[in-house]
């Protein structure tokens, strides 16, 4: 029979360690077929950091939705839920740019009343009928062609 003693804090950190590389190992394996995917959102341009897409199954209309929330740079990568990644296929993608100088007030945000900025798009890509932008993933696609909205 083996046993594990813990003889110092060390060990205890060591084990952690062991376990959470352990953990993230089997993470990758992805068992759903998601494809982790990344690309680049801009607006004339100029990237559109904080800008919100998401990608609708147009091949399963009860499929999983993925989204991505563009950084400063106008980058982003596909999650779909809590997982990293975004199964294959061919989507309507939408896109929401909130209006970064619109802060919430103190008390907005105490009373979780957090509401974002007016569209900087003006609703023009917001929903899967008014969008024209589409995306095919397969299980190779690692990055998608650049997007480019019409915006401020």
């Amino acid at each position: 029979m083996m046993r594990f003693v813990i003889r110092s804090s060390n060990s205890l950190v060591l084990l952690s360690a062991f376990c959470l590389l352990l953990s993230s190992i089997v993470g990758c394996s992805n068992e759903r077929g998601l494809v982790v995917v990344k690309g680049k959102i801009t607006s004339n341009g100029k990237p559109a950091a904080g800008a919100v897409l998401m990608f609708y199954p147009d091949d399963n209309p009860t499929g999983v939705t993925a989204s991505g929330t563009s950084a400063e740079d106008g980058s982003f990568v596909l999650t779909s839920g809590v997982d990293k990644g975004v199964s294959p296929g061919t989507y309507t993608v939408t896109v929401v740019w909130p209006d970064p100088s619109v802060k919430p007030t103190a008390a907005q945000i105490m009373q979780g009343m957090i509401e974002q900025g007016p569209d900087l798009l003006k609703g023009a890509y917001a929903t899967k009928s008014a969008s024209k932008l589409k995306a095919e993933i397969d299980s190779s696609t690692i990055e998608l062609p650049p997007i480019e909205v019409d915006g401020p």
